[in-house]
């Protein structure tokens, strides 16, 4: 069995273009299967990316194979709220 190096590493705003090319090629598919509707991932624009990126309760992490970017994921924080009266 061959081992490969893999790394999780917070996106910046530098890698903001990057991302975005990814995403396209992931959702291009579905884009052309399913047609333009407004939250197909396809269609985000850099300066959502970058809100992502900078978002406080998530954040863009970079999945990088053998020094090259393979993909990406945004996992969201959820916080409860215990509330006493």
């Amino acid at each position: 069995m061959k081992l490969e190096h893999v790394e999780l590493i917070i996106a910046t705003e530098k890698d903001a273009a990057d991302l975005l090319e990814l995403q396209k090629k992931a959702f291009k598919k579905y884009s052309e299967k399913y047609g333009d509707f407004e939250s197909n991932p396809y269609h985000m624009s850099e300066k959502r990316i970058l809100f992502s990126i900078n978002y406080r309760y998530g954040k863009y992490y970079k999945i990088i194979n053998n020094s090259f970017l393979k993909n990406t994921f945004f996992p969201i924080t959820i916080i409860e709220y215990k509330f006493t009266f």
